[in-house]
């Protein structure tokens, strides 16, 4: 049957419309891999103990509990999405046989980063036989693989602003060859140096800055669209995650305008002695 509920804290109670059966929420692969979706029922099944002199069983005999799909979540994470799933407490202890009792306790804080100090002084407060583990701890293989990750873009992205910086510098490199003329001119015409190294400096600021906001929009717009609509997908079953995360912070856009310019600046500072350190008369011999 299908049956689509939108209260979903009432469908786990199973306290809708005289429902009986128990809701039950499935990771999104989980559910893809069972070909099921909201409204199905499926059976879950557990084992447990009974008495050997009684049965012929090994001690142990299957039960089926009956749960009604209410809906399916995707945490971005393969592993959850494809093993997991999540019913109400009081069932899973109905299920277990542990009465009252939980065995896990999940915190939720407002900036996750402060989850490992947190920890620890929860550690402090409550010894063995408690243990007190933080999201850092449960995938540290995962977390190293991704700082070496943005060390690696980073690296990546540094490569690619020093040959943009280069480009620039060539561009005013063969600016100033092609304006000697021009600079003679403006020097017999009473130019200062600094005047004549000013114009070059600001010329490659101009280029540095026209592209370095050229790609904060766009590197803005493709970053939105792959938080909006996960545009770069990846298999979950290799990199446990199903798609690229993007964090787009005000630090980081400013960080990489701030190192473009510096770049740009430096790179524009050689055009511009060259061409400052022109004499008038050697110049202007290019006209003749």
């Amino acid at each position: 049957k299908h049956l689509l509920y939108s209260d979903r804290e009432e469908i786990l109670l199973g306290d809708v419309e005289g429902e009986d059966q128990k809701g039950i929420i499935l990771g999104e692969y989980l559910a893809r891999r069972l070909k099921v979706g909201p409204g199905f029922e499926v059976l879950l099944f557990t084992v447990r103990n009974i008495d050997v002199e009684n049965t012929v069983l090994d001690g142990l005999v299957p039960k089926t509990w009956p749960f009604l799909i209410v809906d399916h979540f995707e945490s971005g994470m393969y592993q959850y999405d494809d093993n997991y799933a999540f019913i109400h407490l009081k069932d899973a202890q109905r299920i277990l046989g542990i009465g009252d009792v939980v065995t896990d306790i999940h915190i939720r804080v407002r900036d996750i980063y402060t989850a490992p100090e947190i920890g620890e002084s929860l550690a402090e407060t409550f010894k063995y036989p408690y243990r007190i583990s933080d999201w850092t701890q449960l995938f540290p293989e995962f977390f190293r693989w991704i700082e070496l990750e943005k060390w690696a873009i980073f690296i990546a992205l540094s490569l690619i602003v020093l040959v943009a910086a280069f480009n620039i510098m060539s561009i005013l490199v063969m600016s100033v060859l092609i304006k000697t003329s021009e600079i003679g001119i403006l020097r017999t015409m009473g130019c200062s140096i600094s005047e004549i190294y000013r114009i070059f400096v600001y010329q490659g600021l101009i280029i540095g800055g026209a592209g370095t906001i050229l790609g904060c929009i766009i590197g803005t717009a493709v970053c939105y669209a792959q938080q909006r609509f996960d545009v770069i997908s990846i298999p979950g079953d290799v990199y446990l995650i199903n798609s690229l995360p993007v964090d787009m912070a005000v630090i980081d856009f400013l960080l990489v305008v701030c190192v473009s310019m510096t770049i740009c600046l430096s790179t524009s500072i050689y055009p511009a002695r060259k061409a400052a350190k022109l004499m008038p008369v050697r110049a202007i011999r290019h006209i003749l």
